[in-house]
């Protein structure tokens, strides 16, 4: 379900502001900037948005059901507006009324017809420097949160890109859709059910790329995985990123999945071709008797993986427990596993974990 945005923005007049000399850090005087076509040719009269870094949940929200589907109605409390001259020019300055520029970063979303641009104007001792933006096609993009059974009250309720009044709330599956928005570097701000916030930084958008970033509430940003475009990120080789038990653990540490239906969760760098992966993927012990059971796919950079205890007869079955002291567990994925891109491991991948020591 494509949810419409119907932004209502305050309009102001433009005109050209030029800055005074230097910048005092208590009162930073103004940004400045100009605005471009693909071509090098100015804009004019390009509608130009202005907000901090970082999320304003706070704006006033409204939600309305309508027989299209979901409508979010926002009024931004955080945001100004200004437009380019015909030289492409902009301003925002504090001589604004009802606007004050602070110390800090900020983003700049700059529109035209259908056309779109967005950067970060950071703020250094000097000020801010003027910023360049170049409108083109706006893009799609999907954040799908996903992870394991953990703490219901982090699971993510609301997402925003940082520093910008583009805002969506989980459709019945849980994915945040953002559609006809800036493409370019874009920084993720996911709100948590206790209000909590996590921010995905420099998430890579082309328009027509179908990127996604797949989110975890339970765990830290360095764990999400960005599905970036034109497979950018497949030039590297692939790699183990993160695994639970975690490559090395003893004792406790290498039982966190007691009681689930998997022994090892295995996270991947990259998109994986799952066929030629689970081929590649083997398990065993020191003591000979493990074999690897079964493993599933949630998507194609996470798989779960069961093992199996073997009798006397050879007969492989699953028990509820079937760990032994000093016993050394391993997983091999070896280089036949490759990513959708056809790139594979440069070397063999191992983890191994020791759950009673």
């Amino acid at each position: 379900m494509k949810n419409r945005f119907i932004l209502i923005l305050c309009i102001l007049i433009p005109f050209l502001v030029v800055c005074g000399g230097g910048s005092d850090i208590g009162n930073p005087e103004c940004i400045t900037g100009h605005v471009y076509n693909d071509d090098g040719s100015p804009v004019y009269n390009a509608m130009i948005v202005l907000g901090a870094e970082g999320a304003s949940f706070n704006t006033d929200t409204q939600i309305i059901n309508d027989t299209s589907g979901l409508v979010i109605r926002i009024r931004p409390n955080d945001f100004d507006t200004t437009y380019s001259d015909s030289k492409g020019q902009f301003t925002f300055e504090n001589n604004e009324p009802e606007f004050y520029l602070k110390p800090e970063g900020y983003v700049v979303v700059a529109s035209k017809g259908s056309k779109l641009g967005i950067e970060k104007v950071p703020y250094t001792s000097e000020g801010y420097s003027d910023v360049d933006l170049t409108i083109g096609p706006a893009t799609d993009f999907q954040v799908q949160s996903r992870s394991l059974p953990g703490d219901t009250t982090l699971s993510f309720v609301a997402a925003q890109i940082s520093g910008t009044n583009y805002y969506t709330k989980p459709d019945s599956s849980g994915v945040f859709k953002f559609n006809s928005v800036p493409s370019g570097v874009l920084d993720i701000v996911l709100l948590r059910s206790n209000k909590s916030i996590l921010t995905f930084k420099q998430f890579v958008v082309d328009p027509g790329c179908n990127a996604v970033l797949v989110a975890d509430p339970n765990r830290s940003t360095d764990y999400w995985t960005p599905k970036d475009c034109a497979y950018r990120d497949y030039k590297g080789r692939p790699y183990i990123l993160w695994s639970s038990p975690y490559n090395g653990s003893t004792g406790d540490e290498a039982k966190v999945n007691a009681g689930q239906p998997y022994d090892v969760h295995i996270q991947f760098s990259h998109a994986m071709d799952t066929r030629l992966t689970s081929k590649a993927l083997t398990a065993f012990s020191s003591d000979n008797n493990i074999s690897l059971d079964s493993l599933w796919w949630q998507g194609d950079d996470e798989v779960f993986i069961a093992f199996c205890s073997k009798d006397s007869s050879g007969n492989c079955s699953r028990i509820s427990n079937y760990f032994r002291k000093s016993v050394k567990y391993s997983v091999i994925v070896d280089t036949t596993a490759q990513t959708i891109a056809g790139v594979k491991f440069a070397n063999p991948d191992t983890l191994w974990f020791i759950p009673e020591p």
